[in-house]
């Protein structure tokens, strides 16, 4: 049985995002964008555990304008010599991932059959509450690249509402907005 958990929304941060993603064509988008802001991405463990599995991120653009979001990759390599296994979220490899209300997209939500998600406000409504294993060989990377706009503020990742924890090892995965 595939149940739905819902998600919710911070109506700023889904103002921000949805304005940056579809080029800020609603005038009250536009004029509460004061110019460009900047994204800071820090990572740190803050639960260690026994899995050889290591989170990292980079900005692959670390700027928010009005017609373009900041893109952040955030990546899971295994640094040991076995297959990992870990639970994830849909889609893989990290489920959908918020940040203080404001969804951090990929288009993989909409590819999903088990999210729900608007592609004009690129927001994510409902996910299908599915166990799904990733799979990491030994040596190897997965990743995804995601979208993010928001207000100036600092912004904590997570996964469908919980906490960003990976194997069994917990992350502070943070973004900083801030005008420039």
């Amino acid at each position: 049985m595939k149940r739905r958990a819902y998600i919710a929304a911070s109506g700023a941060g889904t103002i921000a995002l949805a304005g940056a993603l579809v080029g800020f064509s609603r005038p009250s988008l536009r004029a509460a964008f004061h110019g460009p802001r900047g994204v800071d991405l820090t990572i740190d463990r803050d639960r260690d555990g026994n899995s050889p599995l290591e989170v990292s991120g980079t900005l692959v653009d670390d700027e928010v304008t009005v017609s373009s979001p900041a893109r952040l990759r955030l990546a899971v390599r295994n640094r040991g010599d076995r297959d990992v296994d870990y639970g994830t979220g849909v889609p893989p490899p990290l489920g959908v991932l918020a940040a203080g209300g404001a969804t951090l997209w990929t288009d993989a939500y909409v590819e999903s059959e088990h999210v729900d998600g608007s592609r004009l406000l690129r927001t994510v409504t409902s996910v299908d509450d599915v166990g799904l294993v990733q799979p990491v060989r030994a040596g190897e990377t997965v990743d995804e690249t995601y979208a993010f706009a928001a207000s100036p503020g600092e912004y904590r990742v997570s996964r469908h509402g919980n906490p960003f924890e990976l194997d069994g090892v917990g992350y502070a995965v943070t973004l900083r907005v801030f005008e420039k």
